[in-house]
């Protein structure tokens, strides 16, 4: 059992406090994911309640006010108990009105999505999803604004921690000015406004995924700027004969209808890049197929909706994972998950059908 140094105790005649609540979130999450459990459950459970001076029957209905099931990065389902949740559930706390107490349905309907993505999806995706796509869903349930869930989170009064908003824990101001080195290429200077605009289909960016430092499968991404729709590939290793071996199988596929779709692609300066040449043009032809670009060194930011796709991916392939262990299959389902997601730049539709939608435009059919 992993006993904590300190185990706060609850008072005679008092509730439980949320020290308490997490206390047993952390043991109790901890003794179900063990493989070599020393105690029957019964045991534990008897354990665990003498530890925060209560009955076994209370804590027994604590764990089930608090079980949660979470998609893992296996697309399994888990479950797991809350501590935040099961507070949330048992106390009878009203906030200022009882507004909160009326949006209960509408706030669980909420909850139980982000848990089922695991937070690849955000608050507010989820929320505008829900008006703009799925209003048969709100039917008969009052609302409130994304503003106001996060201050609900903020409060402690959903069982969403902001640990599980990645996004809102990781964003950082760009406080530096980069002084930008020479690019390889084409710099993205150089690259017309109608690309930059995303007014034009078939101008993308590109990037690699690698999973351990050592010599290993990488992953090729790719977006498409006006639609965000997103392609990633698994290669041989990070270098540029696997890169251009990738685009030429990509050519293979597409056929005369490659040069349509990929009209121009944007990469940083990696040097699994530098045969942009070839990337351009194949080896075996002189034929242009597409126009490459690179942006500044150190501008990451400059193929953001790529960087930021190449996160979603980050939630199904983790770092320090060797790339080797995932087939293209379960690539292409994490994608899938990507491509099918709403997204608030897209006017919350996904990038699938406005994808589809361009191809439909300019008369192409991919069987």
């Amino acid at each position: 059992m992993n006993t904590l140094d300190y185990t706060p105790i609850k008072e005679k005649n008092k509730h439980l406090t949320p020290a308490l609540y997490d206390y047993i979130c952390s043991e109790y999450n901890h003794y179900i994911s063990s493989k070599d459990k020393t105690m029957s459950r019964t045991e534990f459970m008897k354990l665990v309640a003498s530890k925060i001076n209560t009955c076994l029957s209370n804590l027994y209905k604590i764990i089930k006010a608090g079980m949660t099931t979470i998609l893992t990065s296996n697309y399994e389902y888990r479950e797991e108990f809350s501590g935040v949740k099961a507070y949330w559930n048992r106390q009878n706390y009203i906030p200022n009105n009882l507004k909160y107490n009326r949006v209960l349905p509408f706030l669980n309907l909420v909850v139980k999505r982000f848990n089922k993505t695991k937070g690849l999806e955000s608050i507010e995706t989820i929320v505008n999803d829900l008006k703009n796509n799925q209003p048969e869903k709100l039917v008969g349930l009052e609302t409130v604004s994304v503003k106001t869930i996060y201050n609900y989170i903020n409060r402690g009064l959903l069982p969403i921690k902001l640990i599980d908003l990645p996004i809102a824990v990781k964003r950082k101001k760009r406080t530096e000015k980069v002084e930008f080195k020479k690019t390889k290429g084409t710099s993205i200077e150089l690259r017309p406004d109608f690309i930059n605009n995303r007014t034009e289909f078939g101008h993308w960016e590109g990037d690699t995924v690698i999973g351990t430092k050592t010599k290993d499968n990488v992953i090729l991404t790719l977006l498409e700027r006006k639609t965000r729709k997103y392609i990633a590939i698994k290669i041989k290793d990070r270098t540029a004969l696997s890169v251009c071996n990738a685009f030429d199988e990509l050519e293979e596929i597409y056929g005369d209808k490659f040069k349509n779709i990929f009209k121009s692609i944007t990469f940083d300066n990696g040097v699994e890049f530098s045969n942009f040449k070839y990337i351009e043009k194949r080896s075996d032809t002189s034929e242009k197929r597409t126009e490459v670009y690179f942006t500044h060194p150190y501008a990451s930011w400059e193929r953001g909706s790529n960087e930021r796709h190449n996160r979603f991916l980050r939630f199904f392939i983790k770092k320090g994972k060797p790339i080797s262990n995932y087939s293209q299959e379960f690539i292409n389902k994490a994608v899938k998950v990507i491509n099918s997601m709403s997204k608030k730049v897209l006017n919350y539709k996904n990038s699938d059908s406005l994808y589809n939608l361009e191809l439909s435009k300019l008369q192409i059919c991919l069987s």
